[in-house]
């Protein structure tokens, strides 16, 4: 819940038995996965902004589709397209962010995450590497999770996932 424990000064310049430092930072390895990490949250952020916008704006729009619904002709064609945008971009909304909370969910799960091994039945600490990889295969599972359940359900999603947040 905090990390005030990793700054304590006695705690950074503890060495090993080695003579090398308890703890170590490897600036590549690091540096390549927290700017994957924000990526995807930089998309997944610009994703959800616009589908909260477009929702403000039919709501805003909702009496001219409820008022058109007097004229006999059109009437309930554009009353009808207003509410199928609205309940796909009402989902699509939600299921971004109940994707991005399931994400969530498993990257807190994983923090004490623990091996068994097999052969002599010890609980063994889980390399870094194997938390960076689940930390994230999460979230572009989060990114594809609207694609499997449109392909699932049918549900029509609007908008492309790309990772290229200059693209939206």
């Amino acid at each position: 819940n905090s990390i005030s424990i990793y700054m304590d000064e006695d705690l950074l310049n503890q060495r090993a038995n080695d003579d090398g430092y308890v703890m170590s930072y490897m600036y590549l390895i690091s540096t390549l996965a927290g700017g994957a990490v924000c990526l995807l949250l930089i998309v997944f952020c610009f994703d959800i902004a616009v589908r909260s916008v477009k929702l403000g704006f039919l709501r805003m729009i909702a009496p001219i589709p409820i008022v058109s619904r007097v004229d006999p002709k059109k009437g309930k064609e554009v009353f009808d397209k207003w509410v199928k945008v609205c309940i796909s971009t009402y989902l699509d909304l939600f299921i971004r962010l109940l994707a991005i909370y399931f994400a969530i969910f498993v990257i807190t799960q994983m923090i004490d995450l623990r091996f068994v091994d097999a052969v002599t039945g010890l609980e063994t600490e889980v390399n870094a590497f194997v938390k960076v990889f689940i930390i994230l295969g999460a979230l572009l599972f989060a990114k594809q999770l609207p694609k499997l359940i449109e392909d699932l359900t049918g549900l029509k999603m609007s908008g492309k996932f790309t990772l290229n947040p200059l693209k939206k």
